[in-house]
């Protein structure tokens, strides 16, 4: 697959499993937003979530890019940090899981371009540090 289809895959992955958590979605109608979807409560709060997808390396973690391709001026521009209330939730479709995740923006701010997130515990060296652990992030986080 292509990074355009990678993309689509994800969002179609992020859309339905917020579906059968009873969350309605909203589509933004071109891709030239910082955010792909907007999550709306059944109190009718709205959020705008951001589609990552991410693969298992060798190490057991899985990176998050907090960085964007923008279509600017008949070019695109790579590498765009995302700015503070661009998004609200960040949602990261894991291929290797089949399965979705959800970090709030605000919980990891402080990171320029990347961050990552354990499959499984630390082992050796890295025993005893501290980590983000995937599977914190399973539910949304509203």
């Amino acid at each position: 697959m292509n990074t355009k289809q990678i993309g689509t895959v994800a969002e179609a992955k992020v859309k339905a499993n917020l579906l059968a958590k009873g969350f309605n979605v909203a589509e933004p109608e071109g891709d030239y937003l910082p955010f792909d979807l907007v999550v709306i409560t059944k109190d009718l709060r709205m959020y705008k979530v951001q589609v990552k997808s991410g693969k298992i390396k060798k190490s057991g973690s899985v990176n998050l890019k907090l960085i964007r391709n923008r279509y600017e001026k008949g070019r695109y521009k790579h590498d765009i940090r995302y700015e503070e209330g661009d998004v609200d939730i960040f949602a990261l479709y894991v291929f290797d899981l089949d399965s979705c995740f959800y970090i709030k923006a605000d919980e990891i701010k402080q990171h320029k371009y990347c961050i990552c997130f354990r499959v499984n515990p630390a082992k050796g060296s890295q025993t005893g540090r501290e980590f983000r652990m995937l599977k914190d992030y399973e539910n949304m986080l509203l």
